[in-house]
């Protein structure tokens, strides 16, 4: 594992609920590091460790208050991405990372991994429990949260997600093929209008993680899914009105240039609040503009046009050099995650021979 380092224009502690970037951290705050052709040198960092999210009941809902200090609302986050942009906005069609993360913003899963601590915590579920049997999964939706256009979350809502939408490999398959245990799917089932049970075939930890699938509204997508997998596959499409979004996620979307810029306004409707118990995000649009590549994001940065600058180890000296009153260095902590290779399995032919790799008689 890596340190992960954050460097932030000091206005733009704006999110309060840490949506997008979790300022925590497992590192000292005097960390050295060492860049390749560089000498050892010393970075203050700031390191937060914010208790846990907790449940909430503000006029008869039941929300999730965020341990961040009180913010300020109404600015815009500007940040950077490389790439070409999203190919998607719907998160079960999404197959590639931007589409992810941009789907991200809008809808919410039944439950989050704790950045600090490792362990999932409830998010759309005000919570759930594990049967004995290891098996059973009770999932307890949180009462008075609503749909961005003021439709209650209910379990109707988790159970068409999860049994015409996941379990039937709508838009991207790899969502159902996750879940499947011993070559089976779970059951779902609805208990009343805010419980919902989930039973695996056998004992699978790893099934947890799965409640954190994004769920979507059934009033507005089982229309949709009548008229079959390709009008489900291209609903909420990089054409999409931006009217047309209903979701639970913090953002909505409000505008996108093609593979240029993506608008988000904040969702008024999200279920996370601050201590004061005011809804949040804070900022009154996340803008994330699409770049080439790294240089691009680190220029935009120096001009002080995007407001958060990711800082991977071989850049501290880089970013020792920037540093300045106008913006703060955070420790994020390791880094986890999968480095992998994929091979490109569409060519069909040798490109040397010209033939096919299998022949297409035998493979018929």
């Amino acid at each position: 594992m890596h340190p992960r380092l954050l460097a932030r224009w000091i206005w733009a502690g704006c999110f309060g609920a840490a949506m997008l970037l979790p300022l925590a951290g497992c590192q000292p705050p005097d960390m050295q590091l060492r860049d390749a052709g560089h000498p050892i040198i010393k970075v203050e960092a700031k390191v937060e460790h914010p208790p846990v999210y907790r449940n909430v009941t503000v006029d008869g809902a039941q929300l999730l208050e965020s341990p961040y200090p009180v913010g300020e609302f109404g600015r815009t986050l500007h940040s950077a991405s490389i790439g070409a942009g999203p190919k998607t906005f719907n998160p079960l069609v999404s197959n590639d990372d931007t589409s992810s993360a941009m789907a991200g913003l809008m809808f919410s899963g039944l439950v989050n991994r704790n950045a600090h601590s490792g362990e999932f915590e409830g998010w759309l579920a005000q919570g759930f429990e594990i049967g004995a049997d290891q098996r059973t999964y009770t999932v307890r939706l949180r009462r008075g949260v609503t749909w961005s256009d003021g439709v209650p979350i209910t379990a109707d809502d988790v159970v068409f997600t999860w049994n015409k939408l996941i379990k039937t490999g709508m838009g991207n398959r790899s969502n159902l093929d996750v879940i499947l245990v011993d070559g089976k799917a779970p059951t779902v089932a609805k208990v009343d209008d805010y419980t919902v049970q989930f039973v695996t075939p056998v004992p699978f930890a790893p099934f947890l993680g799965s409640l954190g699938n994004p769920i979507l509204p059934k009033h507005v997508v089982e229309p949709v899914l009548k008229q079959g997998p390709k009008a489900f596959d291209s609903f909420w499409g990089v054409n999409a009105d931006p009217a047309s979004f209903v979701v639970s996620g913090p953002f909505k979307l409000k505008q996108y240039e093609t593979g240029h810029r993506v608008v988000m306004e904040r969702n008024p409707a999200y279920f996370v609040v601050n201590a004061n118990h005011d809804r949040l995000p804070y900022v009154k649009q996340y803008v994330t503009e699409f770049v080439r590549d790294l240089n691009a994001v680190k220029l935009l940065f120096e001009q002080g046009r995007v407001d958060t600058l990711g800082v991977p180890g071989q850049d501290v000296f880089y970013v020792k050099q920037l540093l300045r009153p106008k913006f703060d260095l955070y420790d994020l902590g390791p880094n986890t995650g999968t480095t992998f290779f994929g091979f490109n399995l569409n060519p069909r032919q040798n490109r040397k021979t010209g033939k096919p790799y299998v022949d297409p008689i035998k493979s018929a």
